[in-house]
């Protein structure tokens, strides 16, 4: 296999491939068997497609009352879980404040940019790696190889699959943002986590598992059942992808 660093395919291919989202619109996104389809608003859709300066991008929508206080509502709900009481709290604030205050503030930028990196991400899974072929046994392996986390079948398919090599690359990128994302909410007190570890770095790992992977959980605990996950994660045929034509790699 021919040996492409992330940072090539990101500065030579993938941000050219993002700047084409602006093509999508909220009712053709097409849906995964495994992962989440990402909840999203025009400006999300966007603001995916711009490469440099989000940041300000993000405050010039806010400015001009593009972006509602409910929107970061319904983003925070959409990939965090609550106890009616912090729900309580966390409505009254925002609705409350709105963008006049600082953590809101801090919050809003935090919770697009993870919305843009989600949306991004599931657009190269969906359409590059497998080219709508979602319901791949080989996108099902990626995401076990994944929360299984063992370090030497992680470095085995990363060398040997640039497929997953890039899955694993966003995903981490995703993962790190969720957990800011969440310890910001510990941190401003909209979660109470004095009770218990739930706010450990494993924990909220978990919590970023079982929000994208909701759909792949309930396969696979079905397959556990009928005895189906060797076969399914078994040798596959292998797939040629837009990805693999573009870069010329036949064993892609």
């Amino acid at each position: 296999m021919k040996n492409i660093n992330i940072s090539e395919l990101e500065n030579n291919f993938i941000e050219d491939y993002w700047k084409t989202l602006t093509r999508k619109n909220i009712s053709n996104i097409e849906i995964s068997k495994f992962l989440k389809k990402p909840y999203l608003e025009d400006y999300i859709i966007e603001l995916s497609a711009i490469i440099d300066d989000i940041d300000n991008k993000i405050v010039n929508l806010i400015e001009c009352n593009k972006i509602d206080i409910e929107d970061i509502l319904l983003f925070i709900k959409n990939n965090f879980e609550f106890n009616l009481e912090e729900k309580k709290n966390l409505e009254t604030h925002f609705l409350k404040n709105n963008f006049t205050d600082s953590k809101i503030d801090i919050l809003t930028n935090n919770l697009i940019n993870y919305q843009i990196d989600y949306f991004r991400f599931y657009q190269i899974i969906i359409e590059l790696l497998f080219e709508n072929d979602n319901e791949s046994n080989e996108l099902y392996n990626f995401i076990l190889i994944y929360i299984k986390n063992n370090k030497n079948n992680i470095k085995q398919y990363s060398n040997n699959n640039i497929k997953f090599k890039i899955f694993y690359y966003y995903i981490n990128i995703l993962s790190d943002k969720y957990k800011n994302i969440y310890n910001l909410l510990e941190e401003y007190e909209f979660i109470n986590c004095n009770d218990n570890d739930d706010n450990d770095e494993l924990s909220i790992q978990n919590l970023f598992l079982k929000n994208i992977f909701t759909n792949w959980y309930n396969i696979y605990k079905k397959d556990i059942l009928e005895n189906n996950v060797n076969e399914k994660i078994k040798e596959h045929t292998i797939r040629r992808s837009i990805l693999s034509r573009i870069l010329c790699l036949p064993n892609l």
